[in-house]
């Protein structure tokens, strides 16, 4: 079997598989994942960054495809988010009579350079004794 010339320009080579159908189920949506890995992979192998590059690329693609594609179906969305999330009712309690309770809450943007706190004291019966709230 011989080699085959590839005379497409780039930008037309993506478009061409991209808006190609039938080839494959969700054909679009796995090349655009394929083409992504394979620029991450790259970039960290060509910079000398550290990254996850897997040994077995076909297989970890393989592994990942179906999770993408769900995720990404409006159809199938809250099949999805039943599948990876979970639901937590939270309330608030009143504590004994004579006492006060002091609810707090805390977000962080991750690198610990920006962040927010916020307390909240209440009374027995629910009343609001004092509230503060802080962003450093």
């Amino acid at each position: 079997m011989g080699v085959t010339r590839f005379n497409m320009e780039f930008h037309k080579w993506v478009k061409h598989n991209v808006l190609r159908k039938g080839l494959e189920e969700n054909w679009p949506t796995k090349f655009v994942i394929i083409m992504w890995c394979t620029w991450k992979w790259r970039n960290f192998a060509c910079l000398g960054e550290l990254g996850y590059i897997p040994q077995d690329k076909p297989s970890f693609l393989l592994s990942r495809f179906d999770e993408i594609i769900c995720a990404l179906k409006i159809e199938d969305l809250l099949f999805c988010m039943k599948k990876y999330t979970s639901e937590v009712y939270v309330g608030w309690e009143s504590p004994l009579e004579g006492w006060a309770l002091l609810n707090m809450d805390g977000v962080s943007k991750g690198n610990l350079r920006s962040a927010s706190v916020e307390g909240t004291l209440r009374g027995y019966r629910g009343e609001w004794l004092c509230r503060r709230y802080h962003h450093c």
